[in-house]
C-alpha cells in the first residue's frame, strides 16, 4: 500500500542492483537524503506516485551527495496521484542520473531542482524519456520550476546526450480555451 523500498533520511551507502519494485500504492523507491546511495539495473513500474526519488547533498555547503541512479527502467508511474509525481525525482549536490529509461507517466519524466529542492552540480546523461506529460498542458519530460526565482540559483547541472520522444499532451486544451 505504501512505498516499495524506503531508505530515506540518513541511510548511508545503500546499494540496490537488479531490484524489481511493482504495484505499490505510493512511491516505488525512496532514497531521499541518502548519501552515497546507488540504484542501478532496477525496474520500477505500476506505482501510485513517484517511481524513484533519489536525493542527497547540501547546496549551502556544496557537499556532494554522491547518489548514482544508473540504467534503471521506470514506467507506468503516477497511477493514483497523476500530477507532480515523476518517474525520477532529483535534488541535491553532485549526483548522477545516467542511462535510465523513463516512460508512460501522465506528468513529468524527471522532476526536481528549483522550487522542488535545490539541485547543484548534478549530471543527467544518456537518459531516455518518452510517452510522458499526456495528462497535462504545462509541463515537460524534464521539468524544473523556478516560479520563486530559485531555479536559476541551481548552477552546474549538466544535461547531455538525453533522448526525448513523444512528450505531448493528449488530454486536450484544459480551461485555457
Amino acid at each position: 500500500r505504501h512505498t516499495g523500498v524506503l531508505a530515506a533520511s540518513g541511510v548511508l551507502g545503500l546499494q540496490l542492483d537488479g531490484v524489481i519494485v511493482h504495484a505499490h500504492g505510493t512511491n516505488g523507491i525512496d532514497l531521499t537524503n541518502s548519501p552515497n546511495g546507488t540504484v542501478m539495473n532496477s525496474q520500477v513500474f505500476d506505482v501510485g506516485c513517484t517511481g524513484l526519488r533519489a536525493t542527497a547533498g547540501d547546496s549551502a555547503s556544496l557537499s556532494n551527495g554522491n547518489v548514482r541512479v544508473l540504467n534503471n527502467s521506470v514506467h507506468h508511474f503516477a497511477k493514483w496521484k497523476r500530477s507532480y509525481q515523476p518517474g525520477i525525482f532529483w535534488a541535491g549536490v553532485g549526483n548522477t542520473y545516467s542511462g535510465n529509461t523513463v516512460s508512460f507517466g501522465p506528468h513529468n519524466g524527471f522532476l526536481g531542482g528549483g522550487d522542488f529542492g535545490d539541485g547543484v552540480n548534478n549530471v543527467f546523461e544518456g537518459n531516455h524519456i518518452s510517452d510522458c506529460t499526456f495528462d497535462t498542458i504545462d509541463s515537460g519530460g524534464f521539468y524544473t520550476c523556478g516560479q520563486r526565482g530559485s531555479a536559476f540559483t541551481n548552477r552546474g547541472n549538466v544535461l547531455r546526450g538525453n533522448h526525448f520522444a513523444r512528450i505531448h499532451n493528449t488530454a486536450g486544451l484544459g480551461v485555457q480555451m
